[in-house]
């Protein structure tokens, strides 16, 4: 259900990730379970040995990978009655505001600003107002501002990629400057 879903996402994006507290809420619904456990067993990590726990998932992955499994797991799961389309640009968007992060003062908050991306369509998404659905997750209050239009750092990072994604080489150019 979406209940479970915001809560998966609201759990991997506190400031400091509980692990037990998460691994309860993916246990909590056995797709998450699954998911995780398919995931992890997979050939791109090339593990010796197959991972049989919840924990043990969540070890290996470490925090970072975590997130933004979660993050995107629970984007999908909310994303089933809308166009496919706006998940896949929403993955996208996502780990371009990552990279762009590397690129910029903002490296070591680059997992806020992949979340940034997955969040942007939201609204879409849910179809709810996007300062309904922030105010229900615990994410950093300039990430909240950004995505809600406020002027700063985060945002000229939201708008540089808005203006890729339209092909608005000035735009991206003159946001890029202040990135």
């Amino acid at each position: 259900s979406k209940i479970h879903l915001f809560q998966l996402l609201a759990e991997v994006n506190r400031p400091e990730m509980d692990l037990i507290k998460l691994e309860n809420v993916i246990k909590r619904d056995v797709s998450f379970s699954y998911k995780l456990l398919r995931f992890i067993n997979s050939v791109a990590f090339g593990l010796k040995n197959e991972v049989h726990s919840v924990r043990q998932a969540l070890v290996i992955l470490g925090e970072s990978e975590v997130k933004k499994w979660a993050s995107i797991v629970a984007l999908a799961g909310l994303a089933t009655d809308r166009a496919e389309v706006l998940l896949a640009d929403s993955v996208t968007r996502a780990r371009f505001y990552e990279l762009l992060a590397h690129e910029s003062a903002l490296s070591a908050r680059d997992q806020e600003l992949f979340l940034m991306g997955l969040l942007a369509s939201m609204d879409a998404i849910l179809g709810r107002p996007l300062p309904e659905i922030l105010s229900g997750l615990p994410i950093a209050s300039d990430v909240k501002d950004a995505m809600l239009g406020e002027r700063n750092p985060l945002r000229n990072i939201l708008e540089s990629g808005l203006a890729y994604e339209r092909g608005d080489w000035g735009a991206l150019s003159e946001r890029a400057s202040l990135v």
